[in-house]
């Protein structure tokens, strides 16, 4: 508890946590899911809620009020908006929602979003997220190499579709662009700011994309 204590007067652009790395790739995957910029950022504020409700009867989920009301929401909405930038380059949104099923699409982001939440608990229990920062690695790499494997599998039948298949390839080099910035073991920045600087450096790429793909 004393731990935890210490570690909810941490400011939250010094955290070293793996939860940085989570709030970025898990709301990527929900505006890949949605493709309603609107609704996903709207579900990023209903969901810290949510957490900030459970946190007052379970000691794990706590974290100071800048955290939940402005570092992981910023920092999700940078990752849906490289996300919404590089979508509107390719025009896809439309034929992507048309061709793959809602149930397909939403139970992808489920089960993403909870196999990824139980292997963050796992590998970063509660005491250790900002002092091992090997157990972080650990945990980022298995996420994002779950993750792939995920998204893999359930779009697999739609990875004929050059435009779905392009869509997908860009959101996963996102997310894996993301896990290699997120790696602790660099030391010269806290983890979160590592995975904004990932999440500004996506908006600009996807920024130059959009650009391209209008020109041509």
């Amino acid at each position: 508890m004393e731990r935890l204590e210490q570690d909810l007067k941490i400011p939250f652009y010094k955290e070293n946590k793996i939860w940085p790395f989570v709030h970025s790739v898990m709301p990527l995957a929900l505006f890949f899911t949605s493709r309603n910029i609107v609704l996903s950022l709207l579900l990023i504020y209903v969901f810290e809620t949510m957490e900030k409700t459970v946190s007052f009867f379970t000691p794990y989920f706590k974290e100071n009020a800048a955290d939940s009301l402005i570092g992981d929401p910023v920092n999700g909405a940078l990752a849906i908006f490289a996300g919404w930038l590089v979508t509107q380059g390719t025009n896809s949104n439309e034929r992507f929602l048309h061709e793959v099923g809602f149930w397909r699409r939403w139970g992808c982001f489920l089960v993403i979003g909870a196999v990824g939440s139980i292997i963050a608990i796992i590998t970063c229990p509660e005491g250790f997220e900002s002092r091992d920062r090997q157990r972080i690695t650990i945990g980022v790499a298995l996420i994002i190499v779950v993750y792939v494997g995920i998204v893999l599998l359930f779009y697999l039948p739609y990875l004929e579709d050059t435009q779905i298949s392009f869509d997908i390839t860009l959101w996963l080099i996102g997310a894996s662009f993301i896990a290699l910035c997120a790696e602790p073991q660099l030391k010269a920045i806290s983890c979160y700011m590592q995975v904004i600087i990932a999440d500004v450096i996506l908006v600009v790429a996807a920024f130059i994309m959009f650009l391209i793909l209008e020109l041509n």
